[in-house]
């Protein structure tokens, strides 16, 4: 992934309507910039639970709290798309997104 992020435009579904932002796919994070308000978000990857993409112009994206299904107005670089999967799960295998990892004493090895 390129240092400085890529910036997708795109549409946030709702369950009725959405709304239209940006997305910027960042070293660390993705943030969503709209001008719906309460639609903004800024997320760590190792907040994001799930990542998924049915086509290059598709982007599903779940945390422990919500789940943002966006359209993209351009397709996403599968590079980049590859690049951020791989980050979040590779996160997750390592148990620094919450894992309950057991002590040296634990029973369950």
């Amino acid at each position: 992934m390129k240092e400085g992020g890529n910036v997708h435009l795109v549409r946030h579904r709702h369950r009725l309507g959405g709304c239209e932002g940006q997305l910027s796919v960042e070293e660390e994070r993705l943030i969503y910039s709209t001008d719906h308000a309460s639609d903004n978000r800024v997320w760590m990857l190792r907040e994001i639970e799930s990542l998924g993409s049915s086509y290059p112009y598709h982007l599903r994206m779940t945390t422990y709290r919500e789940t943002f299904i966006f359209d993209l107005k351009s397709s996403l670089d599968p590079n980049v798309y590859d690049s951020l999967w791989k980050k979040i799960y590779r996160l997750e295998r390592s148990g620094v997104r919450g894992e309950r990892r057991c002590d040296p004493n634990c029973p369950m090895k």
